[in-house]
């Protein structure tokens, strides 16, 4: 046990994946920049982005994760995309946008369209990306919203 406790004691010591221990105000889904998800998550500029949909959740480690749905023009194609970030850690790379994937079930967050996406298809996608999950009782959410 005093083993264990040694470890944990300077893994966090050492910085990692911790938290920053400072107070941080959280941004509103409202004020996150679309153009910034889109280069973070895609390496891509477009002018025309939307937030579709928009989740702050924390759970009791605590980690603070922030998660969109974003809808843009790419190229001659529309995309909606399901991205997420956790911008508290002490770790620019997890702090950046990235497009949500899970290996388990290949699902891949993101797909493109021909013509700008109904609701229907927003419905849908919405559904196989896992947007409206249960998240069990660990965590709390902050903010949920939906613009389309």
């Amino acid at each position: 046990m005093k083993i264990i406790i040694r470890f944990l004691l300077l893994f966090f010591l050492l910085g990692g994946c911790s938290l920053s221990g400072k107070h941080i105000e959280r941004e509103d889904s409202s004020d996150w920049n679309i153009s910034q998800i889109i280069s973070e998550a895609f390496d891509e500029s477009s002018q025309d982005g939307m937030l579709v949909a928009a989740k702050r959740k924390i759970d009791d480690r605590p980690l603070y994760v922030e998660s969109a749905i974003i809808m843009y023009k790419s190229n001659d194609l529309w995309r909606l995309a399901h991205v997420f970030r956790h911008p508290e850690v002490d770790n620019t790379h997890r702090k950046n946008w990235k497009v949500v994937w899970r290996s388990h079930f290949f699902l891949l967050g993101f797909n493109d369209y021909k013509e700008k996406p109904s609701g229907a298809d927003i419905e849908h996608f919405l559904s196989e990306t896992e947007w409206h999950k249960d998240l069990g009782a660990q965590w709390k959410i902050l903010e949920s919203t939906t613009q389309y």
